[in-house]
């Protein structure tokens, strides 16, 4: 009997290793939003500091809005869609556009925020914020099978977006949100 464990397969070990990567991306954004309720930094303190938190949370957003085009996301979406209506050969088109749509409508957020303002980082929540929404249409906005984070996410993008923004479409998101879902 040999001591040497059998070899793993890669496309495990890449599942594997990409899953604890986005539960770790999705841990920083939670942080992120927590140390946010206190105060936005400004550009002075950013200067003073190694890391520019604007920066690496809108890297963390573009992250997780870039897990739409990811093929295991896209199937498993998919799927979620074949539960849900009735399924033919234009359904998966349709479903693959109204991806591409809603991916490119929370991309406008996280490229039209720039610098770090308390403007942009508004723009920012709201972009965590349209994907959560995006996540809780998937699952028929049932809460006992939505992610916990997604919803602690989308609270703590609720309050922050109470807190310091001043755009009035800020306060109708969820109308143009649903009706984007339609």
């Amino acid at each position: 009997m040999s001591i040497f464990v059998k070899a793993i397969d890669k496309n495990v070990l890449n599942k594997f290793f990409r899953s604890k990567e986005r539960i770790e991306y999705r841990k920083f954004i939670l942080q992120y939003l927590i140390k946010f309720i206190n105060k936005l930094p400004t550009q002075q303190e950013i200067r003073t500091i190694p890391v520019n938190p604007f920066k690496q949370f809108k890297s963390f957003v573009q992250y997780n809005l870039d897990l739409l085009k990811e093929t295991d996301v896209t199937n498993c979406l998919l799927r979620e869609y074949k539960k849900r209506f009735e399924w033919n050969e234009e359904s998966s088109i349709y479903c693959q556009k109204h991806i591409d749509k809603y991916f490119k409508h929370i991309e406008q957020y996280i490229k039209s925020s720039k610098t770090c303002s308390t403007e942009n980082f508004c723009k920012l929540f709201l972009a965590i914020q349209e994907l959560c929404v995006f996540w809780f249409s998937v699952k028929n906005e049932d809460i006992n099978h939505v992610r916990k984070s997604d919803l602690y996410i989308y609270q703590l993008t609720l309050l922050l977006l109470n807190k310091y923004s001043s755009l009035e479409k800020d306060k109708h998101l969820n109308t143009e949100l649903y009706n984007l879902l339609l």
